[in-house]
């Protein structure tokens, strides 16, 4: 419902009041009359400067007579020093009583933040909850996406909606922007992917402020968001509930904020961020100057340049005519697509380069349209004998086209850089519009690659948006930031990264010294996140992509490394030039002739639908094209292999390892075949338990447990969106994915009668060598979490059953603590103690049944030479495929054996004795693994992680350490349901692997220098700031006793600035903080 003319007249106002919201991107003015009516407004995008627009406001705003009113995130711009500033609670609060009467809630979504706003029957505030620093859920990504794929947001008011739109994954702003452009490539609509997105953004609102909780009592919608039908429409149907509206939502705070403004002797506007802009300015630590001094910036090229009709940036780079022999290379990514053509000497002739505008089908013809007309104008005949494309649209655009090749985009770059530099490269940055990629190379061979995972922090679009967001155009910020010594900004997400632009704002730093600042973050990020401890090796260091036209990122660059840095004319149509090139050698050495459909194929019609393929469990989404005049239908997406016109799954021996793993799980601590069990009579008691978590590993266990007493034990079903979805909107804090799928299992075993079985699982069995076995702390309060989700805890509590289970403590303490628990069921003591000894021992039973068939296998590999790849992890991340969206099997289709960690013959005393005091369990297990593959020369490792795992993030470093050199690759993992990204991932480090010959002799480091002695007398104890009071404490109970201690100092930025470069970068804070203070320290002080 929208209200309309709902005035509440202010009796002795003045004529004429003022209020101004000033948000992180745009400014909202109202003006009201003496009755409290709207009788002007304002609503612009300020790009950093909210003085300007305000056209024919301004004069109004230095008039004492006017009261005004300034609220919002950036109100400090222009806050006066007589006091006309306004609290944005109140603002929003008041705002919202004069347009829309009473309600009990304010739902406030805004560009930059949104917000949950409870207030009592007289307006007065109860409760408020907003976002945290991340923006997710706000209105600034979808004006980021609606510019990317080339739409208004007024074009959007006009889309048809659909009521089953694809999966956009919001918990991060950045990660819905990947998630929206890999399913843009897998060939849905713009009309599509906007429902989808304002779906998806819907949800993470609801999951941010409501925290599980329902929504109780009226509820009035304002903010700029508050605009888009669509968001409202998901909002409606997610919160169940209707929403109340006022005629213009965006101004409600500015409405506040006038009705709050101060009497007229106290009104009147003055500027105060110029009196802060020296101090702020000298407050701050400064990165050096953005300078090249060794860099060649080489993008002049002798060619013709023309932009067509259609957008096309053309380049023709020789005179053309005749007939000429070329292979055609096509790179289709997030934000960019271009097309090389390239001679059999390796030459280009000609290259394309457009915007995708999320239309990678459209993007795809426009170009081929180009190239017919380069023909037509020169008289050149293009006779294109083989075709490949890269890129994240490779294989929609691909099928398509018809191409020989569809090559991942970090091989297509590798071989890009070798064709335009030669094999005296080791190194290759490459930064696209969405993705990023690190390539090493010795010899003209891939040794090491890495791409960002799914975040997009640090990648070409980043850059883009803010630059818009400043007001430059993308063109010239290489040349103004030049000879800019920026402040500080934080690198490690591009929201944060987005939040310091805007605080340096405020501080009265300029537009340009802010532009600085975030080429800066961009490289930063790029570099902790990307290249990580990976080599940078070589005189020299090649930057690929179109960032790599900025000369800001190249000096950055430079000045970080200390590097030369080099670019080419070719820098943004190097994947399509290498995708070429690979084309022409891949069928000149077959013999094969090209599949290419053509140019021709850019006037045809393309229509792209979708099937599911119901030949196994797997339910795999098939993707059909339909294009005019070809008598078959290009399909794909087939997860086993299989043809289209096959009528079977294809087998895959390759993927057996798992499916041996799988079959082992599903059978184990089941009663013996032949033999009844009392859980089969039908008046049995029923316990259910979801499958999730700490289940993926001991559900033998609990499986035997509860037969051997009788006890109906059923699992959930396997994970798929509906059991996620639930989870992520069951979810009272954000936690990893892992845990948000468990909830949606828990909600699931609730559908049923009975109880639920969630145990804390607090160790494992304690080791020989290794102080403890601890499981993560949320697989430990695993219950707890579930008991603090309001749509959960009301019907779980009373069916509840929540042992605390240890399984380094005696057997006894296990059996009492169960008996206690389970005392509804009625069980006696004696049954309780076998059924535990049984438990254990089928668990035993499948543990070595695993790791007979891992040696059977093992001594298949090593006998046939194969190289097979280890998968380890959390046992939820590696054997969930609702979770890691069915990687393992994926890889086994590009050609490797794949193994699940659990077939590894597991000794602890095969640790290194570093590792003796990793107390983490699946840290053990994982470290064994890396030293295990380690050991042998055709194993290579894949570590699937969920994002923001904590234990994980320092575990990653260890592996990578012992790992060396061997090629290996990580996953993060989480809402993220758009495998595509993924898939140029397996594709990369599957080339890298077929390419792999044997390590590289090096000397072995270390991993510990060994104390001489225990004592820690005579030694200096340093004790980190965290505490005011209590480390100081501390320290004097240390002194007390003989221990000389040193009290580290409070941390500064240089000291951070080290830590974080001493470090992986996936780690918290408090990490990098303390590494760099320690190490500060000690290089002071000795």
């Amino acid at each position: 419902m929208i209200f309309r003319d709902l005035w509440i007249p202010l009796p002795g106002v003045s004529a004429m009041r003022i209020g101004l919201d000033i948000g992180s991107c745009y400014t909202k003015v109202a003006v009201l009359d003496e009755a409290g009516r709207i009788v002007d407004h304002e609503f612009h995008a300020h790009e950093g400067k909210p003085l300007e627009g305000l056209g024919r406001f301004r004069e109004f705003l230095h008039r004492k007579e006017v009261p005004v009113g300034i609220t919002g995130s950036l109100a400090s711009l222009l806050a006066a020093r007589n006091g006309n500033a306004v609290d944005e609670v109140q603002a929003m609060i008041r705002g919202s009583l004069h347009l829309a009467g009473s309600f009990q809630n304010i739902l406030h979504l805004g560009s930059g933040s949104i917000s949950l706003i409870k207030v009592g029957e007289d307006g007065r505030l109860l409760d408020f909850r907003s976002n945290s620093v991340c923006a997710a859920g706000t209105g600034s990504f979808l004006d980021q996406q609606a510019g990317r794929m080339g739409i208004r947001l007024s074009d959007a008011t006009g889309f048809e909606g659909t009521d089953n739109p694809p999966s956009v994954a919001a918990r991060c702003a950045v990660f819905a922007k990947s998630d929206l452009i890999h399913r843009q490539q897998e060939g849905y609509t713009i009309p599509q992917l906007w429902c989808g997105l304002c779906k998806g953004l819907s949800f993470t609102i609801a999951n941010t402020l409501l925290l599980g909780e329902p929504l109780k009592g009226r509820t009035v919608l304002i903010g700029g968001v508050a605009l888009n039908r669509e968001v409202r429409k998901w909002l409606e149907r997610v919160l169940s509930t209707e929403l109340f509206s006022v005629e213009h939502p965006h101004l409600v705070s500015a409405v506040g904020a006038a009705l709050l403004a101060g009497s007229k002797e106290d009104s009147g506007l003055s500027v105060s961020a110029q009196a802060s802009e020296a101090e702020a300015q000298r407050s701050h630590y400064r990165r050096p100057p953005l300078m090249l001094r060794r860099s060649r910036f080489a993008l002049s090229s002798d060619c013709r340049e023309s932009m067509d009709a259609e957008g096309n940036e053309i380049r023709v780079l020789e005179s053309l005519g005749g007939v000429r022999e070329v292979s055609l290379g096509m790179d289709i990514g997030s934000t960019s697509t271009k097309i090389a053509l390239v001679d059999p000497s390796g030459k280009v002739l000609l290259d394309i380069y457009r915007r995708t505008s999320g239309d990678p089908i459209g993007a795809m013809k426009k170009l081929l349209r180009a190239a017919e007309t380069v023909s037509r104008e020169t008289g050149a005949r293009w006779e294109i004998t083989a075709c490949a494309t890269t890129g994240s649209g490779r294989k929609l655009v691909g099928q398509i086209l018809g191409a020989d090749e569809i090559v991942n985009e970090i091989t297509a770059h590798a071989r890009g850089a070798l064709l335009l530099f030669g094999d005296g490269i080791e190194t290759l940055f490459e930064i696209g519009g969405q993705d990023s990629k690190y390539v090493h190379m010795q010899s003209g061979r891939v040794d090491h690659v890495n791409m960002n995972y799914v975040c997009a922090a640090g990648t070409g679009s980043f850059v883009e948006e803010q630059a818009k967001k400043l007001g430059f155009a993308l063109q010239e910020i290489g040349d103004i930031v030049q000879g800019i010594a920026p402040p500080f900004t934080s690198e490690r997400c591009t929201v944060f990264m987005e939040r310091d632009v805007e605080k340096l704002l405020r501080d009265g730093f300029t537009r340009e010294e802010a532009m600085a600042a975030v080429l800066y973050s961009v490289c930063f990020n790029y570099l902790t996140k990307v290249v990580g401890n990976r080599p940078v090796t070589g005189e020299r260091v090649l930057f690929q992509g179109a960032t790599a036209k900025n000369k800001g990122l190249v000096a950055a660059f430079e000045v970080i490394l200390g590097k030369e840095i080099v670019t080419s004319p070719f820098c943004h149509v190097a994947g399509a030039i290498g995708a070429a090139e690979l084309a022409r050698k891949k069928l000149a050495a077959s013999g094969r002739k090209t599949t290419f459909r053509g140019l021709g194929l850019s006037s045809r019609n393309v229509r792209v639908f979708y099937s599911q393929c119901d030949l196994c469990v797997n339910r795999c989404k098939i993707t059909h094209a339909e294009i005019e005049g070809e008598a078959n239908t290009p399909s794909w997406g087939y997860l086993c292999g299989r043809e289209p016109d096959d009528s079977h799954r294809k087998p895959n021996t390759l993927y057996e390892p798992f499916e041996t793993r799988n079959r082992l799980f599903a059978r184990a601590g089941r009663p013996a075949a032949g033999k009844a069990s009392a859980s089969s009579t039908a008046s049995a008691p029923v316990v259910r338990m979801p499958r999730a978590l700490s289940f993926h590993a001991f559900l033998p266990l609990w499986r035997a447990f509860f037969s051997h007493l009788g006890v109906r034990a059923d699992v959930t079903e396997p994970t798929g969106r509906e059991i996620a979805e639930a989870g992520i909107s069951s979810s009272s804090a954000e936690f990893c994915y892992p845990v948000k799928v468990f909830l949606g299992h828990v909600r699931k075993a609730l559908e049923k009668e009975g109880y639920v079985f969630l145990p804390h699982m607090i160790n494992a069995a304690r080791t020989k060598v290794t102080i403890r076995a601890t499981f993560c702390p949320y697989v430990q309060a695993s219950p707890s979490i579930a008991l603090s989700s309001e749509p959960i805890a009301a019907e779980l509590r009373s069916r509840l059953l929540h042992p605390v289970i240890d399984l380094s403590l005696p057997d006894w303490m296990n059996v009492r603590e169960l008996a206690r628990c389970l005392r509804p069921l009625g069980l006696s003591l004696g049954r309780i103690w076998a059924a535990w000894k049984a438990g254990l021992a089928a668990q035993e039973a499948y543990r070595s049944q695993c790791v007979e068939e891992g040696r059977r296998i093992l001594s298949e590999v090593e006998r046939s030479g194969e190289k097979a790849v280890v998968v380890v992890g959390r046992p939820y991340n590696v054997y969930d495929g609702g979770i890691n969206l069915e990687i393992p099997r994926k890889l086994s289709e590009l050609g490797f054996r794949v193994i699940p960690f659990e077939l590894l013959p597991f000794d602890e005393k095969d640790l290194d004795p570093f590792f003796h005091n990793m107390f983490w369990h699946y840290g053990q297990r994982i470290l064994h693994a890396a030293q295990f593959v380690k050991d042998r020369k055709n194993l290579f490792l894949l570590f699937l992680t969920s994002f923001s795992c904590g234990p994980d993030s320092f575990i990653l470093s260890y592996v990578e350490e012992i790992l060396g050199s061997r090629p290996f690759l990580i996953l993060e993992m989480d809402e993220h349901s758009a495998d595509t990204g993924y898939g140029t991932r397996l594709e990369a480090f599957a080339d890298v692997v077929a390419k792999y010959e044997k390590d590289p002799p090096v000397e072995k480091r270390a991993l510990y220098v060994k104390s001489p002695s225990t004592d820690a007398r005579g030694r200096k104890i340093l004790l980190a700031p965290m505490h005011p009071a209590v480390v100081p404490l501390f320290a004097a109970a240390f002194r007390k006793h003989g221990y000389e201690t040193f009290l580290l100092p409070e941390v500064t930025t240089e000291q951070f600035e080290l830590g974080r470069k001493l470090t992986r970068g996936s780690e918290c804070l408090p990490a990098h903080v303390t590494t760099g203070n320690i190490l500060h320290t000690l290089r002071t002080h000795g």
